[in-house]
């Protein structure tokens, strides 16, 4: 945000983060009203420059004026009384507009709910692509195993109100920390146009998507608008952001994996909807549950990360469902690289494939990354249109200084290496995993590294029945394709948390 010219004064939050060396103690200074914040320490590793130890994420709130100069300073003092500084200078536009603008809606009555899963499946068996036919046809019969067994919250909705889908438009942040106004979501309600006993739910529930996700777009066959009228035909008020560089936005790249950006999008979408009277009847406090799944899993965890550093008065984070999702980035990240580099070592890299796994670095991760962050690479350094450059990936495992600030920036959206997990407790808040071993596209170490990371200062818990019985692990062995079981477990994650909701 260095250089910002049009911060949003509406926008109390912001942050920064640096490379730090162990020990640090950190004072804030600047010139907006009521400077606080709270500081979230992460280890680096592999990096040349070996004295830098840590990554300090300094998560800052201010009250600011309209059409302002600001600098924020940060003194960081480490173990040997070396001091070092850093600063952020912007200046703020107007303040926006923070309600939700209603950009298209649609009512569907509780049989069509009803109907939404079962149809959506049928579809995606049949559209499985190119597969022998009997693997294809044994690959169904474990498929609708699966779901007899764990998806009869999804298969067997049993709504009860018909729902009303909102796609809004809604204040936020670019990922450079400049307001839009055309950034997208849904919002899904009951419908209680003839309903007289209506009892309004205890919280809120935001759903932050996975790969390819369009809530906003108000199609049928959208994972996350279908489970939203699910949620909402048994009475909640419910919020999914369309990441930025999605719907609204489609135009510009998404952040993919970029935990702030992700995060900030769905908290703002959240702050506008229940900022809205014509809301307030669905709920009865400001209680929230979140819930993800593998791009949104990542996203969910750094929303509760967020709302942690950023307490409101108007939240209490509850419970947070994240599946499937890769909170140790870095490592995901460098299993691919040791994977084109043919030197395989550990669980990371294990599944890794030419056409299943590399083109999430190619075509998500590594644009992100390069299109929102200054690296000092440019993505003609890095990969082709088909695959990774080896001599990038022999560079990276070499610990070359030339890829130091792209290992950082992976490490800061990362979650299992925070040092200080103390910061983001909430005893009310619980933090809910799901990943199958069997994963071949996001390796489920990923769930247990954030376990080992945050207990026991956090409630976490992995529920490691869900995805991991004789179903899945005869479908890892029928089929190399990467996608297809991590999407069955995505669904049987989704049926267990309905479950729990409804």
């Amino acid at each position: 945000m260095a250089g910002l010219s049009d911060f949003a004064p509406n926008q109390r939050n912001f942050y920064l983060a640096h490379l730090s060396k162990p020990e640090s103690k950190v004072a804030y200074s600047g010139d907006c009203q009521n400077l606080s914040g709270k500081d979230l320490v992460k280890a680096t590793k592999d990096l040349a420059e070996i004295e830098y130890t840590t990554i300090i994420e300094h998560h800052l709130q201010c009250d600011f004026e309209e059409k302002s100069s600001y600098t924020t300073n940060a003194t960081i003092t480490v173990a040997d009384n070396e001091q070092f500084s850093t600063s952020l200078a912007f200046s703020t536009g107007n303040k926006e507009d923070e309600s939700v603008t209603v950009l298209d809606n649609k009512t569907l009555p509780p049989a069509e709910i009803n109907n939404l899963v079962e149809g959506n499946l049928t579809k995606a068996i049949e559209g499985m692509g190119k597969l022998p036919s009997l693997v294809k046809k044994a690959l169904e019969a474990l498929i609708y195993k699966v779901a007899n067994d764990n998806w009869k919250n999804l298969t067997q909705a049993n709504a009860r109100y018909p729902v009303i889908s909102e796609k809004v438009s809604y204040l936020s942040v670019k990922p450079d920390g400049t307001p839009d106004t055309n950034l997208t979501g849904l919002v899904t309600r009951p419908d209680l146009g003839n309903v007289t006993d209506f009892t309004p739910r205890d919280r809120v529930i935001v759903l932050t998507h996975a790969t390819g996700g369009n809530p906003g777009s108000l199609a049928l066959d959208d994972t996350w608008f279908i489970v939203a009228n699910i949620l909402s035909s048994h009475g909640y008020l419910v919020v999914a952001a369309d990441n930025y560089g999605r719907v609204g936005t489609s135009k510009a790249q998404e952040p993919y994996l970029i935990a702030n950006a992700t995060a900030y999008n769905s908290y703002d979408l959240l702050k506008s909807v229940v900022g809205v009277p014509r809301y307030d009847k669905f709920r009865t406090n400001g209680d929230v549950t979140v819930v993800g799944y593998s791009q949104g899993g990542h996203t969910a965890v750094a929303l509760w990360q967020l709302m942690s550093l950023h307490r409101s008065k108007a939240f209490n984070l509850r419970e947070v469902y994240a599946g499937g999702g890769p909170y140790n980035l870095y490592e995901t990240f460098r299993g691919v690289i040791q994977f084109i580099d043919n030197s395989c070592k550990g669980s990371y890299c294990k599944y890794v494939t030419q056409v299943g796994t590399v083109p999430f670095l190619t075509k998500q991760i590594l644009p992100a990354i390069l299109t929102y962050s200054d690296t000092g690479l440019s993505a003609d350094d890095l990969y082709t249109d088909k695959t990774i450059k080896t001599s990038f990936a022999r560079d990276f495992l070499a610990n070359e200084i030339t890829y130091d600030r792209l290992k950082a920036l992976l490490q800061v959206n990362s979650f299992t290496n925070i040092i200080n997990p103390e910061v983001l407790a909430n005893k009310e808040t619980s933090i809910h995993l799901y990943h199958s071993k069997y994963d071949r596209l996001v390796p489920h170490n990923n769930a247990t590294d954030l376990v080992s990371a945050l207990s026991p200062a956090i409630s976490i818990s992995y529920n490691e029945r869900r995805c991991n019985n004789s179903h899945y692990e005869q479908m890892h062995d029928l089929l190399k394709t990467v996608g297809i079981l991590h999407a069955v477990c995505g669904f049987s994650t989704l049926d267990d948390v309905i479950g729990k909701l409804r």
